[in-house]
């Protein structure tokens, strides 16, 4: 504290009302704290130099030569992206080999935010190519995206998981305003459409009104295309 009042510039030679400095204060002390304390107040101008270095280095970090700019770099989007790419498939291997719940629920939190920033989902010439026999989507859709969908189905066969509905939902709702035209075709064709169908014709109880109008949205939009589509007869 005494270095703190220092450095924020206390001054050690004030007075009490007995004419007596801090340093005179702490010595009539013998305890251990308050002979630190002396020890400090008989050199403060160590600390209090501190200050007026800080305040110099301040001032020249904010002095600026023209035509530079004061605002923070922002990352290199490129490399965002390639890292958001990376992160994704390890969230939802996490999110699938734990058995804690909070471990899980963080994990889908996380891949959530993931697809919101990521931007495209779809596989890159120059990403590496994935085994097809082992995938289950068009070779369109890379394979972090894959396993966030099986992430997906998993959560909404999981009938008393409220907050992971809603989750998955927003999910959802990522993919399909990034890409609508490859995710409801996706969607439909690996079951994913007749869960939410399912959902929003009996929601399940403890779901939420705002949940509930969101899955009978989604219910509705995935009919609509899937007709256009020739998904439905």
């Amino acid at each position: 504290v005494v270095k703190l009042l220092l450095q924020r510039g206390a001054n050690p030679d004030l007075r009490d009302e007995d004419g007596k400095t801090a340093l005179d204060k702490a010595r009539e002390r013998s305890d251990d704290d308050h002979n630190q304390v002396a020890n400090i107040l008989e050199s403060p101008s160590a600390f209090m130099r501190n200050k007026e270095e800080q305040k110099n280095k301040s001032t020249s970090s904010t002095s600026q030569q023209p035509g530079t700019s004061s605002k923070p770099e922002l990352p290199n989007p490129q490399l965002v992206r390639k890292v958001l790419h990376q992160l994704l498939p390890i969230f939802c291997e996490i999110f699938q080999k734990s058995l804690n719940a909070t471990v899980r629920r963080t994990s889908l939190s996380l891949m959530r935010k993931i697809v919101e920033n990521i931007g495209d989902l779809r596989q890159n010439i120059d990403d590496a190519a994935p085994n097809t026999k082992e995938r289950k989507m068009s070779a369109d859709v890379s394979a972090g995206a894959e396993s966030l969908i099986a992430v997906v189905v998993s959560v909404m066969d999981q009938e008393d998981d409220h907050e992971g509905h809603e989750q998955v939902l927003l999910i959802l709702e990522s993919l399909l305003e990034k890409d609508a035209e490859l995710w409801v075709t996706e969607l439909v064709r690996l079951g994913v459409f007749e869960r939410v169908e399912a959902m929003a014709k009996e929601p399940p109880k403890g779901l939420e009104e705002t949940d509930r109008s969101i899955l009978r949205i989604f219910a509705e939009f995935f009919a609509i295309f899937a007709f256009f589509a020739g998904f439905r007869e």
